[in-house]
């Protein structure tokens, strides 16, 4: 019964280390950056700047 109790405890504890891994590498990365225009967007731009020329 202790044994099944003692690998409970390791269980727990490696989950909680990875929780905290996660916290902390969340904390200390860049956001994500801002999605560039959409695709249509750019298109309709160059299509418009061809048409001028």
């Amino acid at each position: 019964m202790s044994d099944l109790l003692y690998v409970l405890l390791t269980l727990a504890s490696f989950a909680g280390l990875a929780m905290l891994a996660g916290v902390i590498d969340r904390y200390l990365t860049d956001p994500d950056p801002e999605p560039d225009e959409p695709a249509a967007a750019t298109a309709t731009a160059t299509a418009t700047a061809e048409v001028t020329r």
